[in-house]
């Protein structure tokens, strides 16, 4: 079972979306489908520029479980260029 990048900012865009549409003020304004990609990418990217933000626990759970998912991503990245250099030698 793998997953890459862009299948993870998409299925956090879309539980972003679902959330924003099933249950009102759940954000700080309501989503559109770009929104929620755009806020999905941004917190990935970990840059948060706080024009958009969660004020329900559900999607605060999201952003903590994407961002601990990005991690641990980037940890993956990280090994696996460290490992494709010492094998190199």
């Amino acid at each position: 079972f793998s997953m890459n990048v862009v299948q993870l900012i998409f299925i956090f865009a879309s539980w972003y979306y679902f959330i924003a549409l099933h249950y009102p003020g759940s954000f700080i304004q309501p989503l559109s489908r770009l929104d929620s990609l755009y806020f999905s990418v941004i917190t990935f990217v970990t840059v948060g520029y706080g024009d958009i933000v969660p004020l329900a626990v559900l999607p605060k759970m999201l952003v903590i479980l994407q961002n601990a998912m990005t991690f641990f991503t980037l940890i993956i990245v990280v090994n696996g260029l460290i490992s494709m250099q010492f094998s190199k030698r």
